[in-house]
């Protein structure tokens, strides 16, 4: 019961600073306690937690989720074992070397929500709703700063109400309660509140995002029966929600222009992002194996390190090299195999797009190490595994696969009960 506690409370601690992160950044990781962020507390107690538990509780596993968690312990040590001496060899202050190390740690919160989070809850959809009261909070934060005065603007002078970083909490948000990406009903309140949120934040990397998935789970209908009636009913629910949205004066003066610009590259920012990708692709060339081992030097030219470049896989290139883009490419190949395995399961198949969303908004942007998004792709990465460590316990026992999506884990061993 304790342990339950403690899980529940560093959970809900870790999406409350995650949602602070997106509202205050800058005033936040001002706080630190013993040299560390809110954030990075969060992280240590989490990983801390899940040590010590499974050193006095061994948890049983299957091969692909046994795998992936191999990778990302092996991905921290290859951080810890040989970045850290190189870079110590090299004169690199102990600040610098730690930031680059403990960076890296970020994944090792996937065990903690899978083997201790998801099993404390009776539903998977309880620590969803948590996410979707935060995405809420969040928005509404946002809505009293724009009526306050507090705007931003995008670098090609857009309005901005939502921060950019924001749209991925939102986008899970869309996914989690849209029938056309698996959820059984609409939640119309969290679906409106999830577009808007969207919209505010105006990103056309999210627009991009969501367009790409739409794709996905149209393709992912001909699975489903009565397909065709469920398109007709997704395409006039989603008339009858936009098209009121874009006559709000803010959205109808900048929405529809972000849309359309979302699919060329015929943006102000599109030449000076190309030449930072020039730039770091030189850098990794010359530094194939590494990189640079240091996640603040991407290009040869030391005044341009405070501008990352504006791609993950350019970031991981400079930072990494091929050592670092591979393990990355493993452990992202894995846990999307992982959940497209399992697509007819609506929770793993909403998780799979979840992380495709991830993959195009960082690919375009600097977000995917961030402290105000890596914990949603830790949540799904988490969320796949444990779905699939259900669905394969529970093969021997529910006879109907379609059937899947209303098992849950009662613990940690697989012992199933059927939830409504």
């Amino acid at each position: 019961m304790k342990i339950k506690i403690i899980t529940s409370v560093i959970f809900l601690y870790i999406i409350t600073v995650q949602l602070l992160e997106l509202f205050i950044e800058s005033e936040l990781q001002s706080i630190l306690i013993f040299k560390f962020t809110l954030f990075e507390i969060g992280v240590i107690a989490s990983i801390f937690l899940t040590i010590i538990l499974i050193i006095f509780n061994p948890v049983k596993d299957n091969f692909h989720n046994r795998l992936f968690i191999t990778a990302v312990i092996g991905l921290f040590l290859y951080q810890l074992i040989i970045v850290a001496p190189v870079l110590f060899a090299q004169g690199i202050s102990f600040k610098e070397i730690a930031y680059a190390v403990f960076r890296k740690s970020y994944f090792l919160v996937i065990p903690f929500f899978y083997y201790f989070l998801f099993p404390n809850f009776k539903k998977n959809s309880t620590p969803i709703l948590i996410i979707n009261l935060s995405g809420t909070v969040l928005l509404l934060l946002y809505i009293y700063n724009y009526f306050n005065g507090i705007i931003d603007h995008t670098s090609t002078g857009e309005v901005r109400i939502a921060s950019g970083a924001s749209t991925i909490l939102f986008a899970f948000m869309l996914i989690t309660n849209f029938s056309l990406f698996s959820q059984h009903k609409n939640n119309f309140f969290f679906l409106i509140v999830s577009l808007l949120g969207l919209i505010f934040a105006n990103h056309k990397s999210a627009y991009l995002g969501v367009f790409i998935i739409t794709l996905f789970s149209l393709i992912n209908l001909n699975r489903i029966k009565n397909k065709f009636r469920i398109a007709i009913q997704v395409s006039i629910l989603l008339i009858l929600i936009i098209v009121p949205l874009t006559q709000i004066p803010f959205i109808a003066d900048n929405f529809w222009g972000r849309v359309t610009s979302s699919f060329t590259t015929d943006d102000p920012n599109a030449d000076s992002r190309f030449e930072q990708y020039e730039m770091a692709w030189e850098f990794f060339i010359q530094h194939p194996l590494n990189g640079s081992m240091i996640n603040t030097k991407f290009y040869f030219d030391e005044s341009m390190n405070n501008i990352p470049p504006h791609s993950f896989i350019f970031q991981l290139l400079a930072t990494q090299g091929i050592t670092g883009f591979v393990i990355h490419t493993f452990l992202i190949s894995l846990i999307i195999y992982i959940s497209y395995k399992n697509r007819r399961d609506s929770y793993s198949f909403q998780m799979f797009l979840l992380i495709l969303f991830y993959l195009v908004f960082t690919l375009l942007n600097e977000n995917f190490y961030s402290s105000r998004n890596i914990m949603i792709f830790n949540f799904a990465a988490a969320l796949i595994l444990y779905r699939n460590k259900c669905i394969e316990n529970a093969k021997g026992y529910i006879l109907s696969f379609t059937s899947i999506n209303s098992i849950s884990g009662k613990n940690r061993v697989g012992k199933l009960k059927t939830i409504s």
